[in-house]
């Protein structure tokens, strides 16, 4: 096959990083004339092969270690559908993995937390699907139905509604419900009405049963005063990192928020008719509630997955751009609409029909093969 690619040094790794932990490298997959269109297969299954995931200390957040100058030229080689298969591959087995691990331990209550966009939603319906293959029977619960009245909201500091407040959460409700699911009760669960700012109650009451567990999705599930006096044993916690790993100039691994910035731009104005310019207005302040209501408590994680992807802006930036290209030049969010399009526009467009229908990315791009 004739290699087109200027820059073969694009296929020359793929590392997979335990948070500050290296784990695996030195897998080669050469683009050239020669090239095996299974070899990419191949070399996920081996990568999957000598992780020994479950062996890994004190986490599990996974990403692949691909620059932007590396995914622009696999991008430009036309290999890029199979880079996007070994890199879902692989958040695939760190899902698998999980559910062994909870499997093993068998608690009552999952706890799946995260910041905004993080593919919270997404995670748990694979974590369902995952716990179910381990013969178990998981039921799911989200902790946006337990939010109060308006009258009982915090505010935060410019008087607004502060809906990322744990105390915006109906605590004594939530320790009743779950203390008598885990009991063996029949509880009949809410369900809250965003339009009207109500609480409705669900018609058919839910039982766990012996090999029943509760996966509960929601950003405060690391934080022990979400769960009261249930005995900690009977819990397991997950903590959700969406944001894309970044490489320093002097070596180090960081996280950049940028991606989730986007992902929510996108979902926002694909779902809920949200401009770009509001949800620009709007990150400062849900950053500033990851960091209070989120950040702390990543230490009671049993388990952490990173659920980014070094080629998701490719897939984004065919919605995002227009959407950034939309604000207003003389609103505030002007300069940092103008940063995140260079951002796009530094990695070469990925077609989304690439994308499989069940990844986490379509919990943003649409087409998802869950329902919602």
């Amino acid at each position: 096959m004739q290699n087109n690619c200027k820059n073969n040094k694009s296929s020359e790794k793929f590392v997979v990083v335990n948070k500050n932990l290296i784990v695996s490298d030195g897998f080669k997959s050469e683009m050239d004339e020669n090239y095996d269109k299974n070899s990419l297969s191949e070399l996920v299954n081996k990568i999957i092969g000598t992780l020994e995931i479950n062996d890994i200390p004190g986490s599990k957040m996974l990403t692949s270690d691909i620059s932007k100058d590396e995914i622009n030229a696999i991008i430009d080689c036309g290999k890029i559908g199979e880079l996007i298969t070994v890199l879902e591959k692989l958040k695939e087995a760190m899902v698998s993995s999980v559910a062994e691990e909870i499997a093993q331990k068998m608690p009552k209550v999952v706890l799946i937390a995260g910041p905004s966009s993080s593919g919270k939603t997404t995670f748990c319906k694979k974590m369902a699907y995952a716990l179910e293959q381990q013969g178990l029977k998981p039921q799911t619960l989200s902790l946006d139905d337990y939010y109060g009245s308006l009258d009982t909201c915090p505010l935060d500091e410019n008087g607004e509604y502060d809906f990322e407040s744990l105390y915006a959460l109906d605590l004594k409700l939530i320790e009743d419900h779950l203390t008598r699911l885990v009991a063996g009760e029949e509880v009949t669960l809410p369900q809250y009405d965003f339009a009207s700012a109500s609480r409705l109650w669900r018609k058919n009451p839910t039982k766990m049963e012996p090999d029943s567990i509760l996966l509960i999705e929601g950003i405060h599930g690391l934080n022990p005063e979400l769960t009261g006096s249930l005995d900690n044993s009977l819990l397991y916690r997950i903590y959700i990192s969406g944001s894309s790993l970044k490489v320093g100039k002097n070596g180090t691994y960081y996280l950049s928020p940028d991606n989730r910035l986007i992902r929510r731009m996108v979902r926002d104005f694909k779902y809920r008719g949200t401009s770009a310019q509001a949800t620009l207005e709007r990150w400062q302040s849900v950053r500033r509630g990851e960091h209070r209501w989120i950040v702390p408590y990543q230490k009671y994680a049993n388990a952490s997955v990173n659920t980014s992807f070094p080629y998701e802006l490719g897939l984004l930036r065919h919605e995002a751009i227009p959407l950034l290209e939309n604000v207003p030049e003389d609103s505030a969010e002007i300069h940092e609409a103008r940063r995140l399009i260079k951002i796009l526009n530094d990695i070469h467009p990925i077609s989304p029909e690439l994308l499989p229908k069940y990844s986490i990315l379509r919990e943003f791009l649409g087409g998802s093969g869950y329902e919602y």
